[in-house]
């Protein structure tokens, strides 16, 4: 927040309905420095809000019998009705209770309307300066940390101020595409670097009677004033498209990223801050469905998928108390052997209504949410139970593989629930094998490694998932306990066909080879893709060529006669 100087003339707006009370006030003022102050007067507190939608005031100066909004009552209302203008109450003599709960209730001064007081020039300034001072620490609390930008509250807040003041607006959700895929490779430092640079550079293209927020992760929101029109919005978006297109250098990396923008219009309704910014995450919905570097005015036939987002999480979040998550288990194959060395531990959600549903139609929701967590405890605690079960039944020897997202990686509490799992199903550590993305290894704090050393040091395995699929440094592998590599599908799916995916998969398989890890194929489809990863020397495979994803009694049944693995 700029410190602003005091005003030269500090114009003053006195809500007071007695004529006589307005000239008494009025000889208060001229008692001493009469010539700065410049004093308005209206009678009622709407039109007191009326005047100042068209006129910028220093102080407010409150009747507390004021009719119609008396007292404390009032007060709150005349707070609510002028956010951020210093607040004067004014009373009558001998009522010292009301004066110490205007004071409380946040009022910066209480004079009393008789003959012979004074309002002094310092006595003003005073309750400007503690107001001044008390909007900075309340500004300072709701700014984004990374960016200094306004948060979400605050943002909401300016909506809510926007739409109370009537003029037109549009509303910008910023977000930036494929910011995860730079976050995973170069860290969260270098993500934090880039997100400040975004917001510093859309605060330099907006004006000042703009807004510019930060509402979290890679989504930025803007309130446009005085944008009257599907027209002038589209117009605007597109600026912003421009603006953002420019690389941008953070430190020695140079950064070319492109957004999606979801615009709506105040003129289009409704006036509310909380729909407007619905409307809003509607057309950014659409926008993401046209591609990265794209913006969509919202429509009211975009309501629809934001409604269904709102039922998917209100299911999601009942789901786990009804029971109605469940796993799958897919094989992992030793081909010299034939014998299944791995399971992965796969989710799925028996829906009431839309039936059995897989990762992809809601792990994203549960990732936005926080949901995933909770639900990834009880993949972690469930698995861990199932593969106990089937060592009692003397199915040993095979590994229980569990996806861990990065959220739940970041979890302070993780090691600790980990073990809580594993002691609750009398698993030993070495029966389970925790499998996170290359993204999330390539995070480079303390906690991560403290995190995976910790893990490694209880005998569970660490297997990195989408290997090859970042922008990687290689120099990782040293500093990670890891033990397993995952070859992603996409090298996989061409590689009997595309001489660069066999090549890059063949670097990979020796890479692994030459560090002692274990290789896994994922994605093995074909009787040709799984010819190709022999050749190469990769031998341990997944795919649905071997088994697809099945439910435990299915694939107890398997792990019993055995895997048909083709010649």
């Amino acid at each position: 927040m700029k410190h602003m100087l005091q005003p030269a003339v500090i114009k003053v707006l006195l809500i007071e309905d007695d004529p006589e009370d307005v000239l008494l006030v009025r000889d208060m003022f001229w008692w001493e420095d009469a010539d700065r102050f410049n004093l308005i007067r209206v009678g009622t507190l709407d039109e007191a809000v009326a005047r100042a939608r068209t006129e910028a005031f220093d102080i407010l100066l409150f009747d507390m019998t004021l009719p119609g909004a008396a007292g404390l009552a009032g007060l709150a209302k005349a707070q609510a009705a002028l956010p951020g203008l210093p607040v004067v109450a004014l009373g009558v003599q001998g009522d010292e209770g009301t004066a110490l709960a205007a004071l409380d209730a946040g009022a910066e001064d209480y004079l009393i309307k008789a003959p012979g007081n004074a309002i002094s020039l310092a006595r003003m300034r005073q309750a400007m300066e503690r107001n001044r001072v008390q909007a900075h620490v309340a500004d300072q609390t709701r700014r984004d940390a990374v960016t200094g930008l306004s948060d979400r509250h605050a943002f909401r807040d300016r909506i809510e101020r926007a739409l109370a003041d009537g003029a037109p607006f549009a509303l910008v959700l910023l977000d930036l595409d494929r910011f995860k895929a730079i976050n995973d490779s170069l860290g969260h430092q270098a993500g934090d670097k880039l997100l400040a640079a975004v917001a510093a550079r859309l605060e330099w293209h907006t004006r000042t009677r703009d807004e510019v927020g930060r509402l979290g992760d890679d989504e930025f929101a803007l309130l446009l004033a005085d944008v009257a029109d599907h027209d002038q919005a589209r117009a605007a978006a597109q600026e912003i498209l421009a603006v953002i297109s420019r690389p941008f250098q953070v430190g020695r990396h140079e950064f070319y990223v492109s957004a999606s923008l979801g615009v709506v219009c105040s003129a289009d309704g409704p006036a509310d801050a909380g729909a407007l910014l619905k409307n809003a995450e509607s057309a950014l919905a659409k926008a993401k469905g046209h591609g990265n570097n794209s913006f969509q005015v919202y429509l009211p036939d975009m309501q629809a998928p934001a409604v269904e987002r709102l039922r998917l999480e209100t299911a999601m979040r009942q789901a786990l108390e009804r029971n109605e998550f469940v796993l799958y288990y897919q094989p992992q194959v030793d081909l010299t052997t034939g014998a299944i060395t791995g399971i992965e531990a796969l989710l799925r959600w028996h829906h009431p209504q839309l039936g059995l549903m897989a990762p992809g139609q809601f792990i994203w929701l549960a990732e936005e949410t926080g949901l995933i967590v909770p639900i990834g405890e009880w993949v972690l605690r469930t698995a861990c139970a199932q593969a106990q079960a089937w060592r009692d039944k003397g199915l040993g020897g095979m590994r229980m593989v569990v996806n861990l997202s990065a959220r739940q990686f970041r979890q302070s509490n993780l090691v600790s629930m980990v073990a809580d799992a594993l002691e609750a199903a009398r698993l030993e550590p070495a029966a389970l094998s925790l499998e996170i993305t290359e993204g999330t290894v390539l995070e480079s704090t303390r906690s991560n490694h403290d995190t995976l050393a910790d893990l490694k040091k209880m005998g569970i395995g660490i297997s990195i998932d989408d290997f090859g699929t970042g922008y990687s440094s290689l120099s990782y592998l040293k500093r990670i306990p890891a033990d397993t590599l995952k070859l992603d599908r996409s090298f996989v799916k061409d590689i009997a066909h595309n001489p660069e995916d066999a090549a890059i998969a063949r670097a990979i398989i020796a890479l692994a080879h030459g560090l002692s890890l274990t290789i896994v194929a994922e994605g093995v489809e074909t009787r040709e893709q799984l010819s190709a990863l022999r050749r190469e020397g990769c031998r341990h495979i997944q795919g649905y060529l071997l088994g697809r994803p099945m439910p435990s009694r299915r694939f107890e049944a398997l792990a019993r006669r055995g895997v048909d693995i083709p010649a």
